[in-house]
């Protein structure tokens, strides 16, 4: 086995659940930012043309769409990377 195998296979095996993981957390912290400048957020939306009362969805959707695999090849990679066997 060379060096470059040895170092390749924990990126391929890790790479893309964690990839997908700091994504979720894009949008989770995003929202729970939201959440901590509530007042100015919704200010900002009405500045925009935007209702400042769709606030709460913007932040449940950011929130719980990122904190949840969103398809079932989602949540087959969330298991596959948690629970997966080291044989």
């Amino acid at each position: 086995m060379s060096i470059l195998n040895f170092v390749m296979t924990p990126v391929e095996r890790f790479g893309a659940p964690l990839g997908r993981l700091f994504i979720a957390l894009i949008f989770v912290m995003s929202g729970l930012n939201k959440m901590g400048s509530y007042t100015n957020v919704a200010g900002w939306m009405e500045a925009m043309g935007v209702p400042g009362a769709l606030l709460p969805l913007v932040i449940a959707l950011e929130v719980l769409g990122g904190a949840r695999p969103s398809s079932s090849a989602g949540k087959h990679a969330l298991w596959r990377f948690c629970w997966q066997d080291s044989a």
